[in-house]
This record gives structure tokens, C-alpha cells and sequence, in this order.
């Protein structure tokens, strides 16, 4: 047992397969790993083209709306209700007569931003969502999607029904499907019950009192994303040839996390109207179309970021123990300085930082978890073999600058950390290595957010819902006692399990002059 064990006790966090990696690491040797966990900068040449760039922030709204951290304390409920899009109520002083109200970009386009206070912070309920551009346009997409649904007739409680009905569907079958070696029929059967969790059983829920968040997925498995960062993307035509597409900029824009002031490559203050500021201004705007990167089609510049193997430049980084040079770089304001470049800032490595996180909260080995979910699983999920994971290890210790030690590197290969564990199994898969979660990764990933979407008691209609209220959303719902198969009239007569975060970004677009 690590002297950290007991550091998180929200009922909240719970460690399912045990606690204390049996042999424990110290700060210098976590921060080793990190460093040598750094690329050069060249993910464009190892991106996964399978996968858009912009499932990376679709992952992390997907985290904010089960976890919202406070210090110890987990505030979000651990379901997918998206409390970190809607207010408690829709009197909330953000919501004007059912619908969101929208900010603007700083020009003429009312709607091209979230809408902001004063200090230009978001006014939203989980300000996580505003912390870099992608995902804050993820959020006015659904905020957007909302508003036009309201407008095409609905109360404000039936918009929001189908709303979550298609963000389930996303998160179901969009992105578990992408992001983990489950197929959508596996899928399928786990939310019809056919086919039993393993991992996160109905039991588990029961004895902890209704839905919560396991450790290993949210200190570890869940923080595959950090790896799928690039170090450059094709943001928009301001930006498409430029330096300052990199995320240093776009994770603060336009001048940084509110009060920072950021430069450009040549020293120069980043021209907006207010560079201390986060605000979606005419130069980062994404409700203009905009020409992709490769192939000359015109695209919305958020659909850019979905659009499947059409723009390699906006495709993610793989699944491995490669991570873009930006994530060994962020930063964390000391200070704020709000007249002057912020320069008093502390860096750090966000593969190092993981790794302390990982003891911190006390989880077993990946060894240790990966025997758990075999065993659970009655040998149907095995673990990575000695070879393989020595095999990357042995490749990671190969790309350090600071030396590794044999020590180290032998009690990595016997006692690797849960996180790195999870990456190490994604590149050594034998079918495309990188482009998605190894099996003991995702079967906790899987079973988890599906776990999530099936047991929550919210009051809102869940996927397998078919209440009231879900009947009387506009679908056309063959199987009453089915209702993984439903269709939405609304995105082409599409299927739950077919409906992509894409067709929402299209279907906004199509009708953005009903946004207000």
C-alpha cells in the first residue's frame, strides 16, 4: 500500500480490483517515464488517419459530464445527463424562453460563440467545456442543437430528451465503437442485456448505492486521450499554414486560459480584440466555412475535426507510449498578469503527472488489473504477454534522454503503472496497432460508459428508455420493447447505433439560421 492510498474517498471513486501497486515508484522515476514518453513533434507522421481529431474532445466532454472534481470531491453526477451542458432548471438566467442564450464571435454572427460574462468567462455549468476551442464548439454545437429543436416546436424538457437520446447514441456507438475493440453487435448486446459486464457488473452498482466511477477508469484507462493529441492541426484558413494552429494556442484561445497573454512564433501579441481573454473571436470563429487542409471540398471547420480519412492533418494521434511533444509542455499560470505577457508559469509533463496520479490514487499494477479482468471475464479478455509489454518497454526506454535504469526498466516490464499499461497494450495490438484500446482497456472503457448510460436514475429518458416523454419525441420507433432500435427522423431516419457526432455538427450547420 502507497502512502497515497487513501488521498480520494468521495463515494464517487471507487478502486474496484484492489488497491496499492506492490511495488511503488518514486517522483524521480515517474518523471523519467514522462520525459521519455515526449516525442519530437512528428505526430503527423504517426497519426491513426482512421480516427478524426476530433474524438480526442469528444472524450473530454464526454469526462465532464461524469466527473466535475473539487479538490477531492466529485460535484458532476457520475451519469451521462449532461449536467455539464443544461442548468438545474430551465429558469437559470442562461435559458430565454426554452432555448440557450448564444454569445457572439465579435463580429456581426450572434451564435458563433458560448455566451460570456463580463470577464468574457463561459457561461456554462461546467467551465472545463471552455477550456480549449474544440471542445467549447462542441458545446455551442449542443447548446445549438437544442436551441433549433425548441424552435422547430418543442418545449424545453422535449428538446432536451432528444438531445441526450442522440448524445447517447454518439456515446454508445460512435465513439465506444472507434475507441475500443468492441463492434457494434457486442455493443448492442450489452445495453440489451444479452451479454453480461464483466467488470462493471449491475451488482457492483447496487452495492455502492447507484452509479459511480472506478478509479482505474478515470486515474488511468479513461486517459488514453492524452496520447491522441497532435502537435499541429489544420485549425481553419487563419490558420491552415501557420504556426499558430499549435495547441499552446487553441487550448487558450485566443490569448491563453483567462489572463494569460500568449505570442505568437514571432514574438509578437496574438492579434484579437482582447488577447487576455478566452472568446471565440472572428479569427478562431467556427460557424464560417472554411477549405480542408487536403482535397480542396469546403467544410464547416468543426466538421473538419470529424470528417473521416478526408484530412490527415486532423486525424488523431495514436494509442501509444508516444505522446506529442506539446503534452510534455502545458502550462499553469503562477500568476495573472493582466497587462503584461504572463511570464511567471509553471510547465509540466503531463505523462509524469498522469503516473503520480496513478499511485496517488492507489491503483493495482496493469499486470494486477489486467488478471482481475481476466478472471472476471472468465478468460473471454486475456492480458498483454510478457513479450509484448517488454518489448515496448524496451522500446520506450530506447527513445530516453534522461537514462532509464535497468532497475527501472525491469520493474516496469514486471509492475507496469495501469496507465502506461493501457498505452503499451494499444501499440502492441496485432491489428492496428494505435487506432484503439487494447482488450483489457476497453472492456473497462466499454463497461463503464455503458454501465453509466443503462443504470443512471436520472429523470431524463436513457437509450433503453421508453417512457412518455421519449415516445413523443419525433422517432419512429419500431421495437417498443427495443429500444436499442430506434430511428431518428431527425438525422436521416438514421438508426441509434448509426448516428455519428458528425450528423449533429451537419444537421446544426443546415440549420444555423434557427440557432436563436
Amino acid at each position: 500500500m502507497t502512502e497515497h492510498e487513501n488521498k480520494l474517498e468521495s463515494k464517487d471513486f471507487i478502486n474496484i480490483a484492489g488497491k496499492g501497486f506492490t511495488e511503488d515508484y518514486s517522483v524521480a522515476d515517474f518523471n523519467a517515464i514522462g520525459a521519455s514518453m515526449i516525442g519530437d513533434g512528428s505526430s503527423i507522421d504517426r497519426a491513426d488517419w482512421s480516427i478524426a481529431a476530433g474524438y480526442t474532445y469528444l472524450g473530454q466532454f464526454i469526462d465532464h459530464d461524469i466527473t466535475h472534481t473539487n479538490g477531492e470531491e466529485n460535484r458532476n453526477t457520475a451519469q451521462l445527463d449532461l449536467d455539464s451542458l443544461y442548468p438545474k432548471n430551465e429558469n437559470d438566467t442562461t435559458i430565454k424562453d426554452g432555448k440557450f442564450l448564444l454569445g457572439d464571435h465579435g463580429g456581426s454572427n450572434i451564435g458563433g460563440d458560448l455566451r460570456r460574462d463580463i470577464n468574457f468567462h463561459a457561461m456554462i455549468p461546467d467551465h472545463r467545456n471552455d477550456e480549449n476551442i474544440i471542445i467549447a464548439s462542441i458545446h455551442l454545437t449542443f447548446q445549438k442543437f437544442h436551441n433549433i429543436l425548441v424552435n422547430q416546436g418543442n418545449s424545453f424538457n422535449q428538446a432536451k430528451v432528444i438531445v441526450m437520446d442522440h448524445y447517447h447514441a454518439i456515446v454508445a456507438y460512435d465513439f465506444v465503437r472507434k475507441l475500443t475493440d468492441l463492434n457494434q453487435d457486442q455493443i448492442s448486446n450489452i445495453i440489451d442485456r444479452q451479454e453480461k459486464r464483466f467488470i462493471y457488473t449491475e451488482d457492483m452498482v447496487r452495492m455502492n448505492g447507484g452509479p459511480f466511477i472506478p478509479t482505474e477508469f478515470s486515474g488511468a484507462c479513461y486517459r488514453f486521450g492524452h496520447t491522441m493529441v497532435r502537435s499541429n492541426y489544420d485549425f481553419n484558413d487563419n490558420f491552415s499554414k501557420g504556426t499558430l494552429s499549435k495547441p499552446p494556442l487553441f487550448f487558450g484561445f485566443p490569448g491563453g486560459r483567462p489572463d494569460f497573454n500568449l505570442v505568437g512564433s514571432d514574438g509578437k501579441p496574438f492579434p484579437t480584440s482582447d488577447a487576455r481573454s478566452h472568446k471565440i473571436t472572428s479569427v478562431w470563429v467556427l460557424s464560417g466555412t472554411a477549405t480542408l487542409f487536403e482535397g480542396g471540398k469546403k467544410l464547416q471547420s468543426l466538421e473538419r475535426f470529424f470528417e473521416k480519412g478526408k484530412n490527415k492533418r486532423n486525424s488523431a494521434g495514436v494509442i501509444d507510449t508516444n505522446l506529442s511533444d506539446v503534452m510534455g509542455n502545458l502550462q499553469v499560470s503562477k500568476t495573472a498578469k493582466k497587462d503584461t505577457v504572463l511570464t511567471d508559469i509553471d510547465k509540466f509533463n503531463i505523462a509524469s503527472r498522469n503516473l503520480q496520479r496513478g499511485q496517488s490514487l492507489g491503483l493495482v499494477s496493469g499486470q494486477e488489473f489486467a488478471q482481475f479482468v481476466k478472471e472476471k471475464s472468465k478468460g473471454k479478455v486475456n492480458p498483454l504477454s510478457d513479450e509484448k509489454i517488454q518489448e515496448v518497454i524496451e522500446n520506450l526506454a530506447s527513445r530516453s534522454e534522461e537514462k532509464i535504469s535497468d532497475a527501472l526498466k525491469k520493474k516496469l516490464i514486471s509492475n507496469t503503472p495501469l496507465w502506461l499499461y493501457t498505452l503499451a497494450e494499444a501499440e502492441a495490438a496485432e491489428v492496428g496497432t494505435g487506432a484503439r484500446l487494447g482488450p483489457i482497456a476497453s472492456r473497462c472503457v466499454a463497461e463503464v460508459i455503458l454501465g453509466l448510460l443503462m443504470d443512471d436514475t436520472m429523470n431524463v429518458d436513457s437509450i433503453r428508455n421508453t417512457s412518455q416523454s421519449r415516445k413523443n419525441a419525433p422517432y419512429n420507433l419500431n421495437e417498443p420493447n427495443e429500444p436499442n432500435k430506434w430511428k431518428s427522423s431527425i438525422i436521416q431516419n438514421k438508426e441509434a447505433r448509426d448516428i455519428e457526432m458528425l450528423d449533429i455538427i451537419k444537421f446544426v450547420n443546415k440549420n444555423h439560421n434557427k440557432v436563436l
